[in-house]
């Protein structure tokens, strides 16, 4: 018996010994692809904050007053589908802050949602200004489609006298608005066809790690990548909240149903690249109150695992795969050739997230095949660097790039969340790396069935509104 487990023993490690050459050959080729993608990655990385970087001068505004002159009539779009559990505090919420406003709050709710109704009929006692707008199909229909409902409605009032807007502005059911929103948005409306404000995922001390992650990537986003945008004269993509629209911008890109995509599942961001491409000028406008508060669109976001892949699986499918689909590469009048160069860079940048999942995925793998042939024969995969001296060139210029990302993410997230927040944000990268792979393969299976003729439908995911006695006295009276 001795004898027999012996001789298996041998076999096991003539075996494994045999394999080993083909793991470090897979091992290699998958270093060398990641490695690829993130030096390129890298480098447009660079550019991108060189620019941004350059154009700091240029975003230096005045702050916001209390007094500011509102010049526009807002009218509000908030769709709501089972949002029984936080659109009743939100819209509480809405008409403190912008009380005295002469807006107009259009609900969108569904005839098969009674809970999300009868708490929206209870916010509409309390203020007159919030109307109820039913849809028509039972839910869930898409997020466009209920725009577009919305839409209708407030284009009804329009020609009937009712209430006569000037501009639009969306909100989710979420979402704690700011007291200075109106001030800001009716301002670049007055130079712009449609703006964004920045959007500030709120810290949820329950959820370090999953829903934290969102404080990250929005604050580098829109402290960078936006801005840029913005700055170049280019197509923005809208967040689909504290965004605001010139009405007769949206008329322009209004269809019989509305200026919405009832068949995306990230109309707002089709809705930005649409008006940049047939003309409309779009401004990314982030300002501060006299007391130092930034002026943005707030929100809890997703605080487990499967939910923020639900919700990042939606918006990777609707930029990466859908709106590559329908928009192509159009970016709209540019004025120079070089503008519109940089038009389809951003389009890059928008739908290379499927590559860099690919690319995360493989370097992981590598680095787990790398670890095996260590433990199992030193040698071998010392040979195999030596072998492959592209493998430790690209390596040291990758980790050069990433200490300088995580210097910039860590500017970015200081910049909106203070010093405190820094260190776990640096701890977070790999939790957005790990969701983003989950995510992928699940955007392009979706991709694939809709392709089939699976029609799209309001994938919506549990939200949270922060509670009066967890909310900051700031919050209190945005």
């Amino acid at each position: 018996m001795a004898q027999a487990s012996e001789h298996a023993s041998l076999r096991d490690q003539q075996n494994v010994a045999i394999l080993l050459p083909w793991v470090m050959a897979v091992a290699v080729e998958l270093a060398l692809f990641a490695a690829v993608v993130f030096a390129i990655f890298g480098i447009e990385d660079i550019l991108l904050d060189a620019l941004r970087v350059s154009s700091i001068s240029k975003w230096r505004q005045p702050p916001v007053y209390a007094h500011t002159l509102i010049r526009r009539h807002f009218a509000i779009f908030v769709p709501a589908w089972r949002e029984s559990g936080v659109v009743g505090a939100m819209l509480q919420s809405l008409s403190r802050a912008w009380q005295g406003h002469d807006i107009r709050i259009y609900v969108g709710i569904y005839p098969n949602d009674l809970a999300t109704a009868l708490a929206v009929r209870a916010a509409a006692g309390r203020d007159d200004r919030i109307h109820i707008v039913v849809n028509h199909e039972a839910g869930p229909t898409t997020k466009g489609a209920c725009l577009n409902r919305l839409w209708r409605a407030c284009r009804a009032d329009q020609k009937a006298g009712a209430f006569l807007p000037d501009a639009v502005l969306l909100h989710d059911a979420e979402d704690v608005v700011d007291s200075s929103e109106l001030a800001v948005l009716s301002e670049a409306l007055e130079t712009h066809d449609y703006a964004q404000i920045p959007v500030e995922p709120i810290v949820d001390t329950q959820s370090w790690w999953i829903s934290g992650h969102y404080c990250d990537e929005f604050a580098e986003a829109h402290s960078k990548d936006l801005p840029v945008r913005s700055m170049l004269g280019l197509a923005l993509p809208l967040a689909g909240v504290g965004c605001a629209f010139r009405m007769d911008a949206l008329a322009n890109m209004a269809d019989r149903d509305g200026p919405f995509r009832a068949d995306s599942l990230t109309e707002d961001y089709e809705l930005g690249l649409r008006l940049g491409a047939a003309g409309a000028r779009g401004i990314f406008t982030c300002r501060r109150t006299i007391d130092g508060r930034r002026v943005a669109s707030r929100g809890y976001f997703p605080d487990t695992i499967d939910q923020a892949v639900r919700q990042k699986t939606r918006w990777l499918r609707g930029i990466s795969f859908d709106a590559w689909d329908r928009l192509g590469w159009e970016n709209g009048p540019c004025r120079t050739r070089w503008q519109a160069l940089a038009g389809h860079w951003m389009l890059w940048r928008d739908r290379r997230a499927v590559v860099a999942a690919l690319a995360i995925l493989c370097g992981y793998c590598a680095l787990i095949l790398t670890v095996f042939v260590q433990l199992q024969s030193a040698p071998l995969l010392r040979d195999a660097v030596l072998a492959h001296p592209a493998i430790s060139t690209l390596f040291t210029f990758n980790l050069t790039l990433m200490i300088w990302r995580v210097a910039v993410r860590t500017l970015c997230v200081a910049s909106v969340y203070g010093w405190s927040h820094v260190p776990i944000s640096v701890l977070r990268i790999p939790v957005g790396n790990i969701i983003l792979v989950m995510t992928a393969w699940r955007a392009l299976l979706g991709y694939v069935r809709g392709r089939g003729g699976v029609v799209a439908v309001w994938d919506k995911t549990d939200h949270r509104f922060p509670a009066p006695s967890r909310m900051t006295a700031k919050e209190m009276v945005r």
